[in-house]
């Protein structure tokens, strides 16, 4: 008898360990009974049986938490943005060195309003937020520059980084996202590291 295949869209590399439970979280966002066979799946990790989602529940799932819609029509953005969120529905939450901060919330706090206003909008959005909402956010025209806008945010990665509280390879607080085929870089967004945003969205 021929043996079972599932074709995956996706393709990871993860820790043997964590296998099952990603595997499950996979399963869960699919649409309920796109799966009849989980046995090829679990065969994978034969000490972690998988139950695929019934074939007609009697309620509709609910996501653990549902993030917004990506605000921007920038094509590299939005890949970026629904590449974070992906990350995030997988719980493939990168170390970015920012574990050992103490009270990362104070320390949002001490910057000026506009950049803690949009880096807790990125946040709440799953890790990114669009140019069109950071003008909103720090009411300015959508005609200005954005230059420097993260200086800021650097400055107090640089007085955590000393005071210990970061780690080795730690990633930016507030990166800048750029179109990559302009020769002239306007930033289309902004995004942070998602241990940063499970940091301050624990749920």
């Amino acid at each position: 008898m021929t043996e079972p295949t599932v074709t995956i869209g996706l393709n990871f590399t993860v820790p043997a360990m964590q296998a099952p439970g990603l595997l499950q979280k996979l399963i869960e966002l699919l649409p309920p009974g796109s799966i009849t066979s989980t046995s090829a799946l679990a065969s994978a990790v034969p000490s972690a049986p998988i139950s695929a989602a019934p074939s007609a529940p009697t309620s509709t799932p609910q996501p653990v938490h549902a993030w917004p819609p990506i605000k921007s029509t920038d094509e590299e953005y939005r890949a970026l943005a629904e590449q974070n969120l992906m990350n995030l529905r997988m719980g493939l939450i990168e170390d970015a060195g920012w574990g050992n901060v103490k009270n990362l919330v104070d320390a949002i706090k001490s910057l000026r309003v506009e950049t803690r206003r949009v880096i807790m909008q990125a946040a709440d959005n799953g890790g990114h937020v669009s140019r069109e909402e950071v003008f909103h956010l720090i009411e300015r025209d959508d005609d200005k520059s954005l230059r420097g806008f993260t200086r800021p945010a650097v400055a107090l990665t640089e007085k955590l980084k000393k005071a210990g509280e970061l780690g080795e390879d730690f990633k930016e607080l507030l990166k800048p996202v750029y179109k990559k085929s302009k020769s002239f870089q306007s930033a289309q967004g902004f995004v942070i590291p998602l241990q940063v945003v499970r940091m301050l969205n624990p749920q």
